[in-house]
């Protein structure tokens, strides 16, 4: 019989699409990852993190790092709002998105402009690190990736 997979969520998420897909994406990866036969780098412990990181590598990367840490939109009361449970910081998020678009050959540009703001300085820094530092593991990686 076919597997099944139920997504709950919170219902604060509705008037917010992007934790809402974060937080599907987050539950879909972790469906993904938990049929590996191996346990993720570092136990199985580090399943918050690890699906995080396959999310963004099935796509959603976007949604995780626009939705990581939100801080208030002016006033001086208040500490940072978040916007769902993140297991990996924005900057860590929006790293793995660099080299997401990195390899997928994405143009920064169009990524940069659906990233929030205060990412894209970060995003464009962990880009050309990756492709200056790095290049020639991505280009071994490209090898087996399926286009």
């Amino acid at each position: 019989s076919p597997a099944s997979l139920t997504i709950s969520y919170d219902a604060s998420h509705l008037n917010n699409p992007e934790a809402m897909i974060a937080v599907f994406a987050h539950t879909l990866a972790h469906y993904l990852g938990t049929s590996a036969k191996e346990p993720p780098p570092g136990g199985v412990e580090n399943w918050p993190q690890v699906t995080e990181i396959l999310a963004v590598f099935l796509g959603f990367g976007l949604m995780f790092a626009n939705t990581a840490l939100v801080l208030p939109q002016g006033g001086c009361c208040g500490g940072p709002v978040v916007r769902r449970q993140a297991f990996v910081s924005q900057h860590d998020i929006t790293y793995a998105l660099a080299i997401f678009a990195a390899l997928k050959r994405l143009s920064a540009k169009h990524v940069q402009s659906h990233l929030k703001k205060s990412l894209r300085g970060h995003f464009k820094r962990a880009l050309r690190e990756i492709e200056v530092r790095h290049a020639p593991r991505l280009r071994e990686i490209e090898q087996y990736s399926i286009h």
